[in-house]
């Protein structure tokens, strides 16, 4: 019984590492969707641009304080601590729908968010280490994906009408880097 559901894991390992890379995807473009819109968003709330600032400023805040706690959390119940992880995500996004306008709400969907991104983002070593046995390079693949996903975010590529460009120039980068990555170590148990 044991082998057949970790036959089954392997199996469906790339899936698993494409649903926790939207996962990790989605946590940062919640986390940097204010910046590119930071004077409409103001005018529309109401608030300072500093203010507008606070909600990503919120995330690095909350990341110092939970990082240690959460990390723990996951080395003990890992499957728990990820499924919060994007339950908190879900939740802080639809919180943010509920007053598109209203500061209040934007804040709270922030602070929900930020308390899921720790456990989104501490995940990727286990997430390789459990999914890819013996491939040295999967954390680092891991990794590469989410620095790039956050690039992209970063550039707003929705808001600047580029994402065909910026996706094909995160892809070639990627690619660049792959070339990088140590080839799977086999173990001879295995």
């Amino acid at each position: 019984m044991v082998t057949r559901s970790v036959a089954s894991v392997r199996m469906n390992r790339w899936a698993i590492l494409a649903g926790y890379g939207l996962l990790a995807a989605c946590t940062q473009l919640l986390w940097l969707s204010f910046a590119p819109i930071t004077t409409q968003a103001h005018r529309a709330m109401g608030v300072s641009e500093g203010a507008i600032g606070d909600l990503a400023a919120i995330f690095p805040l909350m990341y110092v304080i939970l990082a240690l706690p959460t990390g723990r959390w996951l080395d003990l119940r890992f499957e728990q601590a990820l499924s919060l992880g994007a339950v908190l995500t879900a939740a802080g996004g639809l919180l943010r729908l509920v007053g598109p306008t209203s500061y209040g709400w934007a804040l709270a969907g922030q602070v929900v968010i930020a308390a899921g991104q720790p456990l989104v983002l501490n995940s990727i070593t286990k997430v390789a280490a459990r999914y890819f046995p013996g491939y040295s390079g999967a954390s680092l693949l891991i990794l590469l994906g989410v620095a790039c996903g956050g690039k992209a975010t970063s550039n707003s590529p929705a808001v600047r009408g580029q994402p065909s460009r910026i996706a094909r120039r995160t892809l070639r980068r990627m690619r660049e880097l792959i070339r990088f990555i140590p080839p799977p170590t086999r173990s001879p148990s295995r």
